[in-house]
């Protein structure tokens, strides 16, 4: 999976990534979602991610935490496996099945 923010990713991106593309970027190939978002769009946007945050620190602050530390590790072994990817040590297969799990 591509490490660069959602948002950023062109129709392109998500074919590559073989994951469905919004409806937006099928009409607009060459923008990001992000380019074509409105500023009502990136305030519901902002204000909905910000939303499941809070909500979810609110209901378990130590389980939160606990979450950000494991999404943390999860990321870390994520760029190992591209790491070993780039110098040809694991296959790409390999990453796509563990993406896929997740």
């Amino acid at each position: 999976m591509q490490k660069r923010p959602l948002l950023s990713w062109k129709l392109n991106d998500y074919l590559k990534n073989e994951i469905d593309p919004p409806e937006i970027l099928i009409k607009n190939p060459a923008e990001t979602e992000g380019e074509l978002m409105s500023e009502d769009e990136i305030k519901i946007w902002f204000s909905d991610n910000v939303s499941t945050l809070l909500t979810l620190k609110g209901v378990d602050d130590k389980l939160y935490k606990e979450l950000l530390e494991l999404l943390e590790l999860l990321e870390l072994f994520r760029t190992n496996l591209h790491y070993l990817e780039k110098i040809g040590l694991i296959e790409k297969e390999i990453i796509k099945d563990f993406e896929k799990t997740l």
